[in-house]
């Protein structure tokens, strides 16, 4: 979750009422990625490659690399049949699997 932290704060979800702070909140995106991941294998997926490309890059090791290489790639045939479904096209998890992708192929490029 810190690494779309450090990528990403702007995604919102319905609002909450926070009874301690007795005010309405907007619980970020990064919030709600653990229980979303259970419901999406895409998701799933490319949280788990975009981990392992910064494991990867910040232990310097490269066993961590080519296994993220390996989890991306079922991860864009996991988002490829979600976008291809007419049912989870459009759901909040298919764009967070997308967005993670999106972020995996940042930081591989970059760090290559």
């Amino acid at each position: 979750l810190q690494i779309l932290a450090h990528h990403t704060n702007i995604l919102t979800l319905e609002p909450v009422f926070e009874p301690s702070h007795g005010s309405i909140t907007l619980p970020s995106l990064l919030d709600c990625l653990p229980n979303l991941a259970r419901s999406s294998p895409a998701l799933e997926h490319a949280l788990r490659a975009l981990c392992l490309i910064h494991l990867g890059v910040t232990q310097k090791e490269d066993q961590f690399v080519k296994e993220s290489i390996h989890i991306n790639n079922k991860a864009l045939a996991k988002v490829r049949m979600a976008i291809n479904n007419t049912k989870t096209a459009s759901k909040i998890e298919t764009l967070a699997a997308s967005i993670c992708l999106y972020l995996y192929e940042v930081s591989f490029i970059h760090n290559s």
